[in-house]
């Protein structure tokens, strides 16, 4: 095993026991919270095409223009879970919404600007990326814990 592998195990074993002891056993939040963790973990790092090794790494014009159908349904795979763990949770979307104008008002805007674009076709991709990050948001905000989550 070379040293940046035991570094790295030494490094996650020594941040997993750390979560051990600093959990909470009186404090729950709701299975929905793991939707944008995976979220978070897949836009942190690569695209999990990536680590299937389906996609090199390169970020080629084709590439880009093109986008691919596993990270696409991996990622709106993961919008529609959040859509759904959001529609019980209705009532406290919409007062959320209404204090958060000035998102909306920039999704509204980036959603138009598509037509215009060069590339509408990444431009609406990339713009329903946004609106998951959004949903992420919002599965966060509306958990009946919301400092906990």
């Amino acid at each position: 095993m070379s040293s940046r592998s035991l570094a790295t195990l030494v490094c996650a074993i020594g941040v997993l026991g750390l979560f051990y002891l600093d959990r909470d056993k009186s404090l729950r939040t709701s299975k929905a919270l793991w939707i944008p963790v995976i979220w978070l973990w897949i836009n942190g790092s690569r695209s999990v095409s990536v680590w299937l090794g389906f996609t090199s790494t390169s970020n080629s014009a084709s590439n880009l223009l093109q986008g691919n159908p596993i990270d696409r349904a991996v990622l709106g795979s993961l919008m529609a879970l959040g859509v759904i763990a959001l529609i019980p949770r209705r009532g406290r979307i919409i007062p959320l919404l209404k204090q958060s104008w000035p998102i909306l008002l920039y999704l509204s805007f980036c959603l138009v600007s598509v037509l215009w674009s060069d590339f509408p076709r990444v431009a609406f991709r990339r713009w329903t990326k946004g609106i998951g990050d959004l949903v992420m948001v919002l599965i966060v905000l509306t958990d009946p814990r919301p400092k906990a989550a």
